[in-house]
């Protein structure tokens, strides 16, 4: 009986000894991978006992979430009324008990379906559209522009359009028309890319022209509204910086990512500031999901 009495305690003196990681609970919500680095690396966030949750960018970090980094390997993690969390490597690194996210987590939970799988990120965003034209005698790919999603729409008012597009072959031409009338005519556009400035867009549908040097055209349908859909009103009374990333990505992710536009107007000047999130989040609306990435960011 004694042997079996020294057993078990020597069972329990060693489990007491090894690290354990808090289950996460409803509300544990600190943050949200904005970097990882290398950006070749493949991520594991240790959350209880058994579950385990991939680190891609915009990943929704719980106070307790436990990770093993090699050398020289990092995540960051944007956090909401505090400073960003960078957790280094080597070794194993926990997430710290900080200001919970609330009820801006529903919004960020989505957010990872807007990067793929092989979405590379550094601390400048990854840019998606530069191509190479092929040889004479072979098609150029085809001109595609993930921003442009069928029904998409923008709110009226003076503004500038960032356009991006992928395929195709420099130069290029783009042609905004509403109706009969050109709000827009730009030619001899060298990169997949272009801003049209001081626009003053009136309800009503506007058409698209983009068309390169091997003569492709492409044409959508971009549809001006009156007003913006209505918020949510946790989104309106959170004015922060974080705040404004959650908006954002809720805004994309409506209606079949149809208000895109109005999205990554909201993170202008936020990416102008240098702020990870919205930079990654920017980048991912600008050039959609896709499988192949250079390391330029878009201008």
């Amino acid at each position: 009986m004694r042997q079996w009495s020294n057993a078990l305690m020597c069972v329990i003196a060693s489990a007491m000894a090894m690290p354990t990681i808090a289950t996460a609970q409803s509300g544990d919500e600190v943050g949200v991978v904005a970097e990882y680095r290398p950006v070749t690396g493949r991520f594991v966030l240790l959350r209880g006992p058994s579950d385990s949750v991939a680190v891609k960018l915009g990943t929704v970090v719980h106070a307790g979430d436990a990770v093993l980094l090699p050398a020289g390997a990092s995540i960051m993690v944007q956090r909401p009324r505090t400073e960003p969390l960078r957790l280094n490597g080597p070794g194993r690194q926990v997430v710290p008990a900080s200001p919970r996210m609330g009820a801006l987590a529903s919004f960020f939970r989505k957010l990872p379906n807007l990067f793929d799988d092989s979405y590379r990120q550094s601390r400048m965003a990854a840019g998606r559209g530069q191509t190479q034209c092929p040889g004479a005698g072979t098609p150029a790919a085809a001109i595609e522009f993930p921003m442009l999603t069928p029904g998409a729409r923008i709110a009226t008012g003076p503004r500038d359009l960032p356009l991006a597009w992928r395929g195709g072959c420099p130069p290029y031409s783009v042609h905004l028309l509403a109706g009969d009338d050109t709000l827009a005519h730009r030619t001899g556009i060298v990169a997949p890319q272009v801003r049209l400035n001081a626009l003053s867009l009136r309800p009503g549908p506007l058409q698209l022209v983009i068309g390169d040097a091997a003569g492709q055209r492409f044409v959508g349908t971009l549809e001006v509204m009156a007003t913006l859909p209505t918020s949510p009103p946790e989104l309106v009374a959170d004015t922060s910086a974080f705040g404004t990333v959650a908006h954002a990505a809720w805004l994309a992710d409506l209606d079949a990512g149809r208000w895109q536009f109005d999205a990554f107007e909201r993170l202008r000047p936020l990416i102008r500031a240098g702020d990870e999130l919205a930079s990654a989040l920017g980048d991912a609306i600008l050039w959609g999901r896709a499988a192949d990435v250079s390391d330029r960011r878009p201008q």
